[in-house]
């Protein structure tokens, strides 16, 4: 919508040229790719209004159409198809329930008011150095996997310093534009994963990454099939709490002018007292992180914690790309079990 002031504000108001874009949309109808997108669209077609810069936009496919064939995918499953299986096996580790964050973020015998106990905070941080995040990415191809398994890997192996468990657990979503015209369209295209990582006997960093492949791999096609679906299959009201996000925002349409544009991404607020998200994105100047978690000291310090860590062990595998696991895994003085 385009607010005109009223004409005493106006008269009132500095005069400049240049003005502010904020483009709002709920999030159950538009990933974060659309969102991205959508900034990408507003500069080309205002470029091309402006001084007829051709817009170069590609043609799409409808959402609608998606949904529909994404609808009768999931009136296709039954309780004995392997996907519905898979989440119920997934889902019994925990009783039902979707994998908890490793660390207390408990408001429980908390003097908090119930507002804070569930209001959630965020944080956004850079991780990396784009240098670092190059060096990083090529101890990954070392090893024969991509970015995506390394910092899989670095979070089992922080899970087992911080909790001494060498089994890593948590809910990752994933992109369901497996078609081209999918590519650039806007609406929710987004699967979710159970992601397991077993670091099992892994002694080296090269190890624990083919151990986060695994468990990538593991159930990579459940993405595809429709969460809601297998919910009510399996009479599941549960929600995930402990999700993590990884993108490589790079090669996206115009990558190379986010930082020019000042795109910024933010979230409106949220209430929940056992979520921590963690969005992990891989850019042109680095890693950052985005993370959301309940506003209790006790979460607040285990989460920056876990984050802090998080970079201790990536920033340890640049340096010493042959450390052993356990080196890694007792630089907090915690074993693995």
């Amino acid at each position: 919508a385009t607010v005109v002031p009223e004409p005493h504000v106006a008269a009132s108001a500095p005069q400049q040229d240049k003005f502010l874009v904020i483009f709002a949309a709920d999030h159950s109808v538009m990933d974060a790719y659309s969102q991205i997108y959508a900034i990408n669209e507003f500069d080309r077609l205002y470029a091309h209004e402006l001084d007829g810069t051709e817009h170069s936009l590609p043609e799409v496919g409808s959402y609608v159409d998606f949904s529909a064939t994404e609808r009768a995918l999931g009136e296709s499953l039954t309780t004995d198809h392997e996907a519905v299986v898979a989440w119920q096996h997934f889902l019994a580790d925990e009783d039902g329930c979707f994998p908890a964050f490793p660390l207390p973020i408990s408001v429980k015998d908390s003097s908090a008011t119930t507002d804070l106990a569930t209001r959630q905070s965020s944080m956004s941080s850079w991780l990396l150095t784009a240098e670092q995040v190059a060096r990083f990415n090529a101890v990954c191809r070392d090893a024969g996997q991509n970015m995506q398994s390394g910092i899989l890997a670095a979070l089992a192996l922080v899970n087992a310093r911080l909790t001494g468990e060498g089994t890593f657990r948590t809910i990752m979503p994933m992109h369901t534009r497996y078609a081209e015209k999918w590519a650039a369209s806007v609406g929710w295209y987004v699967g979710i994963l159970p992601m397991e990582i077993r670091l099992e006997n892994a002694r080296t960093f090269a190890e624990a990454i083919e151990c986060a492949a695994a468990g990538s791999n593991r159930h990579k096609g459940l993405a595809a099939v429709p969460y809601s679906r297998v919910a009510s299959l399996l009479s599941s009201t549960e929600i995930p709490r402990f999700v993590v996000s990884y993108i490589d925002l790079r090669f996206l349409p115009d990558g190379e002018e986010w930082q020019a544009r000042k795109g910024r991404a933010l979230r409106s607020e949220c209430h929940a007292e056992n979520e921590v998200y963690f969005w992990i994105n891989r850019t042109l100047q680095g890693l950052n992180i985005s993370a959301r978690y309940p506003s209790t000291d006790v979460s607040t310090t285990n989460v920056h914690r876990f984050i802090t860590e998080f970079v201790s062990v990536m920033t340890t595998v640049i340096s010493e790309p042959v450390e052993s696991v356990d080196s890694l895994v007792a630089a907090a003085g915690a074993g693995r079990h």
